[in-house]
């Protein structure tokens, strides 16, 4: 039987007359005859191609076409197939399942169980034809291509943006005083450089310094903890310890750094302190975000132990507020509500503040506790008298610290990096094994000899 074709749709008519727009760039005043003529050249590349994009397929002059192909089987063709596959099945028991008297369930961690179900099923079908779908692309006119340009009007922060910056600020100011006209309105369009320029900080004034690192260890003096209806009352609090030596705080000694009580320390390694350069920007103004340029100043060795200590009322705790309408920003919130006892059982409130940390938004699994806090830089840095010169910052231009708290350096702390001071007096500790878990149990059934991970 001869093969037929059934076609669905064929389109030679031409499109409008095609409309190739030019943009032309300003002519600039004698100040800065210094632009170099490939510089030049490029620009106006880009104000074409600016230009250009906003003209709906000017080069198009006949429409795309779609065509259905069949070919028809002299003799219908059967097939018979065998299809496989396997699915796994996820069983997840709590272990130390509570509930406590502000009625929210607790887990210390969830134990996995997998197991493995082969199926099988057969297919039998038959083909008298076949058929595919060809597209014909429209036809252009050569030339008529809007490619985006590769060439670069400027290198960042050189001299040479920043000139021809300013060339750019200076037409748009020309412009702004010329009538409006359907010319003006079309050339208006030029393109802005997309270098960034470097606008360095003041010569002379006092740097702006900012912290970061990557270990990090809290040692804490444990208390007792809450029961029974005092673990809702958010006014309780631990009977003060009693000394060792009646009159004088309780010490301990850890890796070499003498701790007193009551104070929460921080363990700090891998610090870097970065040094604000300046802020880079484009002509138009419009990049806004990360517009903040730092440089690193100072590595301190891994190995050195930075300490800071804080009384744990004046521990910051953060939390993400998300945004409540569309198109919102996601924010930070800092508050002076972290409990070191919320590590061993947690309470509900500001753990469901921290929506990631809930297996089902209902149940607190305590091994998913990563208390996020805000540890000051400046008093890293006063409490180890480095960095005097500086006046502190933060890397990131989102995050801004209220007026009443220092800036900071936020981290993520998982619990089994806390450490209680076990015993109070003279002594050298190391770090306890921890007693929460930081890995879920998990057993896994053999597979199916036809299944394979």
């Amino acid at each position: 039987m001869p093969n037929t074709t059934i076609t669905k749709s064929t389109s030679t008519s031409p499109g409008p007359t095609p409309f190739w727009p030019t943009a032309v760039l300003p002519k600039l005043p004698a100040e800065f005859s210094n632009i170099p003529e490939e510089s030049l050249a490029c620009w106006n590349s880009w104000a074409n191609y600016q230009l250009r994009s906003q003209v709906p397929n000017p080069g198009i002059i006949a429409t795309d076409s779609d065509s259905l192909w069949r070919s028809v089987y002299e003799t219908p063709k059967s097939y018979f197939e065998d299809y496989s596959y396997c699915s796994e099945t996820v069983n997840e028991v709590p272990v130390g399942l509570t509930t406590l008297c502000d009625q929210v369930p607790r887990v210390s961690r969830f134990e996995r169980t997998t197991s493995w179900t082969l199926h099988v099923w057969t297919y039998n079908y038959t083909e008298t034809e076949t058929a595919s779908w060809v597209h014909i692309p429209g036809t252009t006119i050569s030339g008529y291509e809007n490619w985006e340009p590769s060439c670069t009007v400027a290198e960042n922060y050189e001299p040479l943006c920043e000139t021809v910056n300013s060339a750019y600020s200076w037409w748009r100011s020309q412009a702004s005083q010329t009538p409006a006209t359907t010319t003006v309105a079309v050339t208006e369009t030029l393109a802005a450089p997309s270098c960034m320029q470097l606008v360095p900080t003041p010569t002379g004034a006092k740097p702006t310094c900012a912290m970061e690192f990557s270990s990090h260890e809290v040692w804490y003096w444990p208390t007792a903890a809450p029961s029974g209806t005092d673990f809702c009352n958010s006014s309780w609090a631990p009977v003060t310890a009693t000394p060792t030596i009646p009159g004088k705080a309780n010490t301990a000694i850890v890796s070499g750094k003498t701790l007193t009580s009551p104070s929460v320390y921080y363990f700090i390694k891998s610090v870097t302190v970065h040094t604000l350069a300046g802020t880079r920007r484009r002509a138009d103004e419009s990049f806004i975000r990360s517009s903040n340029v730092w440089l690193p100043s100072t590595t301190i060795n891994p190995q050195t132990i930075l300490t800071a200590k804080q009384l744990e009322s004046d521990i910051i705790s953060y939390t993400y507020s998300y945004a409540n309408r569309p198109h919102a920003n996601v924010g930070h919130l800092y508050n002076k509500d972290f409990k070191v006892i919320d590590i061993s059982t947690m309470r509900s409130r500001p753990y469901f503040s921290n929506r990631e940390r809930s297996r089902d938004g209902k149940t607190i699994v305590q091994e998913m506790i990563t208390p996020s806090l805000a540890v000051p830089a400046l008093e890293v840095a006063t409490q180890n008298g480095l960095f005097a010169d500086c006046e502190w910052s933060k890397t990131e231009s989102r995050a801004n610290f209220p007026s009443d708290y220092p800036a900071a350096v936020e981290v993520d702390v998982p619990s089994e990096s806390f450490f209680p001071i076990l015993t109070p007096g003279q002594s050298t500790h190391t770090k306890p094994v921890p007693t929460v878990s930081s890995s879920s149990s998990e057993v896994r059934v053999p597979n199916p000899p036809a299944c394979t991970l």
